[in-house]
């Protein structure tokens, strides 16, 4: 066998974006918003840094051996997150990358079709 093809192979078989499974860096109230519609995650604040949250899943007790929680750290001055923070968040929570991107394009349908408030023109 031929060690160089291995490594190839194993390298594309741990490819995050394998199968075109591609994920856009996101805004972090837009992710903590998708997550908790969609998936039932919740998140706060971590009250020291302001650019750490906590994702939690069911069950939501950090008491509980079995609770799935994550510190999840922002970049650009704790307002976006990263395609590579994205996939992590996914596999802590056994979220397919299908499931996210479902998720994900019916938020974007709900925002574009959300009503735009228009201020009126002043009278002169």
């Amino acid at each position: 066998m031929n060690p160089k093809v291995h490594i190839t192979k194993l390298e594309e078989s741990n490819s995050p974006q394998q199968h075109d499974e591609r994920v856009e860096e996101i805004e972090l109230a837009e992710f903590v918003k998708l997550m908790r519609i969609h998936f039932n995650i919740f998140s706060e604040q971590v009250a020291v840094r302001t650019n750490v949250i906590r994702l939690t899943g069911s069950p939501y007790e950090p008491s509980n051996p079995d609770c799935r929680s994550m510190q999840v750290t922002a970049h650009a001055r704790g307002t976006r997150l990263s395609p590579l923070l994205i996939f992590a968040v996914l596999r802590k929570f056994d979220i397919s990358v299908a499931e996210y991107q479902e998720a994900f394009t019916a938020q974007q349908k709900l925002v574009r079709a959300a009503p735009r408030l228009v201020r009126p023109e002043p009278a002169s």
